[in-house]
């Protein structure tokens, strides 16, 4: 309660700041004034509708000393507050950013809609029968029956397309700017989360605010959450907004002490997903970098695109010197830059005489040059950032199941019972302990973050689904319904085949399985074996680094993966940036012919 005589005032907490979690701005008695009380001070004046002298805070949409005679208009509201004559609002470090946001919010929600399934009610109940309607009335179940189908719909479709395109278009604008005006690229995909049920640090800061709540909770007291897991785990759930902000503080300080001085990070776009439906709370990040490494990577990239543009520009002297109009068509092999470009290119020279010659001379350059190009990507990589996809535990008993039996061209180890589950993982604990208390066996506890953190494991957001045809086989197809079955001639003749569907990890970690043996559920056969690092491509031509790999469920991540404490990704992006050298130094049409050479042989994102 506010004093007349006394310059302070004091609050039970609760009272102040809501600690069950996070506070509606819309409904919240004084939500604004107490989120940000240097904005809304408060006032001794006269209060007309009580006649007497009293505090009040003015300005707070959701609060008031009496009830209003009318509501306020919120955009008459956000466009007071911004244009308020002491301009302390407009000047406040964060109260514009989220009053924009609230506004935002509001918005899209605002379009939301609440479906019910009526089929199996009566039209006919009134709101009264239901409400006087006991539990064992038929109507008071008809009515539970009809909440628990009930459906929320975010149908703003005209609301979240124009945020996403506005977003979209900031984004380009900023990677525009920075890549045509300072030459700076992406180099860096990010992904940082929190093990929160798990986090050290976490644990120690909710204890202590739990020790400054009045009054203190019930059924929480700051000794059993350093003490107890299930206390740790009420509190979590209890003080999300505590979880959240200590994320976002996480991720600030791991960019000023990590992404910036270790990694080069110079800047980039983040975005927070701290909504439910996004899964566990973590962020995304796509950054520039200044590297030496990047750039020792770009100079060997580029030697390998002009290698395989060479090597393109001499078998297209081939085909052109071979190429009959009248016998091969009227489209030219050489011209054709389509997905299926080499596959046109090796057909034609397959046709011909010496085009076997030509081709294996292609092919053997390209050959050559990519190994050499892997070799310094590995070096680069592998010298300034560790990358690597290595198990460093004792087999097998530091292993996880399964094993590589799905991938027996890998001479991976097979299932063993003394490898680890899943379980066992989660009852070594590694993650809850910091790391000053296992300085002495860090090699151990490098194993356990692997298995914890470092180790893929497929779920329902992995499956790509995409239907494949094979040959009808009628020991195997017999049940396929009709409709799955067509007829194609096929070799001048006419045979029967089957669609069928395959499910792939999107993370590359393989095609799914219909059984895990090990019982640990992991229905794919993981990634191969990789003695050295190497340069390929993915399916839109973008270069790719494969670490060496002694696990086929092992993360490819950076040194810096297990300091971190919890899941999280670096990627980079690997790019020669030579665009405007080349430029420069030989001109645009020859520019358009290298470009070229580079999409006909599959390598479009060098």
């Amino acid at each position: 309660q506010f004093n007349a005589n006394q310059p302070t005032a004091t609050f039970q907490h609760n009272e102040v700041l809501p600690v069950d979690g996070f506070a509606d701005m819309n409904k919240t008695r004084y939500a604004w004034a107490r989120a940000f009380p240097s904005l809304f001070i408060p006032v001794y004046a006269f209060n007309r509708s009580t006649g007497q002298m009293e505090w009040m805070i003015f300005h707070d949409i959701t609060g008031w000393v009496a009830t209003r005679d009318k509501s306020v208009n919120k955009i008459q509201w956000y466009e007071f507050m911004m244009w308020r004559s002491d301009g302390r609002p407009a000047g406040h470090p964060t109260f514009s950013l989220v009053l924009y946001n609230h506004k935002v919010k509001n918005y899209l929600q605002g379009q939301g809609q609440y479906l019910v399934n009526t089929s199996d009610f009566d039209p006919t109940t009134t709101i009264n029968a239901i409400r006087t309607a006991t539990d064992e009335d038929a109507v008071k179940k008809q009515t539970q029956k009809l909440l628990e189908k009930a459906l929320v719909h975010s149908g703003n479709q005209p609301g979240t397309p124009a945020y996403m395109k506005s977003t979209y278009h900031e984004f380009c604008a900023l990677t525009f700017f920075k890549q045509y005006i300072h030459h700076l690229d992406l180099d860096v995909f990010l992904t940082g989360s929190l093990a929160e049920f798990h986090e050290y640090y976490l644990r120690l800061l909710l204890a202590k605010y739990v020790a400054q709540l009045s009054p203190p909770p019930p059924n929480l007291d700051p000794q059993s959450i350093l003490s107890n897991d299930d206390s740790f785990s009420l509190a979590v759930q209890t003080y999300k907004h505590i979880v959240t902000h200590y994320l976002a503080s996480k991720e600030e300080i791991w960019s000023a002490f990590m992404y910036g001085p270790v990694y080069g990070l110079s800047g980039g776009a983040l975005v927070n997903e701290f909504a439910k439906s996004r899964g566990a709370i973590h962020y995304h990040m796509v950054g520039q970098m200044r590297s030496q490494c990047l750039d020792e990577v770009a100079a060997a990239l580029k030697d390998f695109s002009l290698e395989i543009s060479n090597a393109m520009d001499n078998l297209h002297s081939f085909i052109e010197a071979n190429y009959d109009r009248t016998v091969h068509g009227e489209q030219n092999p050489a011209s054709c830059f389509s997905g299926e470009s080499l596959k046109v290119r090796e057909a034609f020279c397959n046709s011909i005489n010496g085009g076997d010659v030509a081709w294996k001379n292609y092919t053997d350059t390209v050959r050559t040059a990519q190994n050499i190009c892997s070799k310094e990507v590995a070096r680069a990589l592998e010298s300034h950032f560790g990358v690597h996809a290595m198990h460093t535990g004792n087999p097998p008993q530091d292993l996880l199941k399964p094993g590589g039996n799905a991938l027996p061209a890998s001479n991976y180890r097979g299932t063993e019972d003394e490898m680890q589950t899943s379980r066992n993982v989660r009852e070594r604990r590694e993650l809850k302990h910091p790391k000053f208390r296992r300085e002495k066996n860090l090699f151990e506890r490098s194993a356990n973050f692997c298995n914890h953190c470092g180790s893929h494991t497929c779920s329902g957001y992995c499956w790509k689904v995409t239907t494949q045809v094979r040959r009808f086989n009628e020991e195997t197809d017999s049940d396929v319904p009709a409709a799955k079955r067509f007829t194609r001639m096929k070799d001048g003749v006419e045979q029967e085949f089957v669609k069928y569907e395959e499910s792939d990890c999107r993370m590359h970690f393989g095609t799914k399985l219909l059984y895990d043996a090990s019982g640990e559920g992991n229905l794919t056969g993981g990634k191969p074996r990789n003695v050295k690092g190497e340069l390929v491509h993915d399916d839109n031509g973008l270069p790719k680094f494969n670490a060496i790999r002694n696990h086929p469920r092992i993360l490819q991540e950076t040194y810096g993966f297990n300091a971190y404490g919890a899941n999280n990704d670096f990627q980079f992006m690997l790019k020669c940036k030579c665009g405007y050298e080349l430029l420069d130094e030989f001109g645009v049409e020859w520019y358009e012919n290298y470009a070229n050479n580079l999409v006909a042989a599959g390598w479009i994102g060098l």
